[in-house]
Formats: structure tokens, sequence, C-alpha cells
């Protein structure tokens, strides 16, 4: 039968893969990127940190041994200089944080890109298991978004580590999982500090919100810890998973 010379033509749809891509089909998210300058400069951020936790639990110390001797020396040039360390101290978690955060976002975005590409290359672990994948903005921007701040980005996590590892060696390990874990406890005990926080009025209130910090503090400290840990891992096993696949 002739072609029909009268017939309107039918566009041409060029089909584009659906995400997850299989091996072959290449990253829609660009290269590789080397994280490893941004995550020491995050590490270094989180042991700043950790120092300041220090520092922190030493003038709580202090202030708990004042209310439970019932001393008033506020005015002590001792006391002054306190209050001035811990004021410096309060600002500089605050700029700290601010500044982890940016940074935190940029580190999420760029190895959840190399995650693709890795994965795009031989298929690693994540397809496979039937995790849900996350694209580079969805694997930072749930960190603002109350309530699902604590399941999402696990799960982010967790597929970029699952796209990035080995089956067999160059594995993460339960970092993932124990991040997740010191993270949402270091929330709940910022929480719980604030829920102290309000209505302290008399010596012993003050004297009970002190030992709640001092018991709780710990946590923001271990989280630090491992949150660095999990940082380079990841990024050194991207480094060398890259390096293996000739992306580097």
């Amino acid at each position: 039968m002739s072609e029909n010379l009268y017939a309107i033509p039918s566009p041409r749809v060029k089909v584009m893969p659906s995400l997850p891509r299989h091996p072959g089909q290449g990253s829609p998210f660009g290269g590789y990127r080397e994280v490893g300058v941004l995550s020491k400069v995050i590490v270094a951020f989180l042991g700043v940190g950790v120092l300041f936790d220090v520092v922190y639990g030493f003038i709580t110390m202090i202030d708990l041994q004042e209310v439970s001797q019932h001393n008033d020396d506020q005015g002590s040039p001792f006391y002054l200089q306190l209050s001035r360390v811990s004021d410096l101290v309060d600002h500089g978690e605050k700029v700290l944080m601010l500044v982890l955060a940016v940074l935190w976002c940029i580190w999420t975005s760029r190895v959840c890109k190399n995650a693709w590409l890795i994965n795009s290359q031989d298929g690693a672990t994540a397809i496979y298991r039937g995790r849900k994948s996350y694209k580079p903005v969805e694997a930072w921007i749930f960190h603002f978004i109350p309530i699902i701040q604590f399941w999402i980005p696990f799960q982010a996590m967790a597929w970029i580590r699952d796209a990035s590892q080995k089956p067999l060696g160059l594995t993460m390990g339960k970092l993932v999982g124990l991040f997740w874990f010191f993270w949402f406890a270091s929330s709940v005990a910022a929480v719980i500090r604030v829920f102290f926080i309000y209505g302290t009025k008399t010596n012993e209130e003050f004297a009970t919100l002190y030992r709640v910090s001092l018991v709780l503090s710990p946590l923001s400290m271990v989280s630090a810890v491992i949150a660095g840990l999990m940082v380079l891992r990841l990024s050194l096993i991207q480094r060398l998973r890259a390096s293996d696949l000739g992306l580097r």
C-alpha cells in the first residue's frame, strides 16, 4: 500500500526514559562533582560545634554549682566574665548552625547528583532493592518541612548510600542509621530544653534545667561526630567508585 501523501503528518515525540535510569542511560543531573574539600569543611565546622558544646557544658556546671549553693554573686567579675563567654558561645552557635545548614544542603545535593551518575553506570544496588529514588532538591529541601524532616531526609540519604556503595566492599555499614537516630534524639533534646526554660524562676527550677542540660548535652556531640564520619565515608566511597567507573 502506498503512503498517503495528503495525510496530516504525525508529530514525532522523543520519549525520555523515566527515573530512575538503568545502567547505560546516563544521569539526568550532570557529571561527577568532587566533594572532598566541602566534606572536610563541614567536618571542621562540626568540630567547632562540639567545642562550643563542651564550653557550654562547663558553663552549665558552674551555674548548677552556684544555684545549688544558693550563691548570689552574679555581680562578681568572674561571673560577669562567664556571662560574656556564654553570650559569645550562644551567638557563635547560631552563626555556626546557619553556615552548617547551607553547607549541608550543598553537600547533600552534590552527593545525590553523584549517586545518580554512579548508579546509572553500574546499577549499584538502589534500583534493585526497591528503595525510592530522590532528586537532588528533594534530598535537602525536606529538612525544612516540620514532621517530614524526621523521616524523608533519612530515606533520601539511605538512597544516596545504596546508589553509591558497592555490594561487596566500599560500604558505609550502619552510619546512616546511627546518624539519623542521634540527629533525631538531639532534636528532641533541644525541644525538651526549651520546654524547661519557659517558666523557670526559682533556684530549684534552674537547678533542674541545668541538670537536664548536662544529661542531654552529649547527644548533640555524638550526633556531630557521627555526622562527620558519615560525610567523610560517603565522600570517600563516591570518589573511589567514580575512579573505578572512570568518571573522574
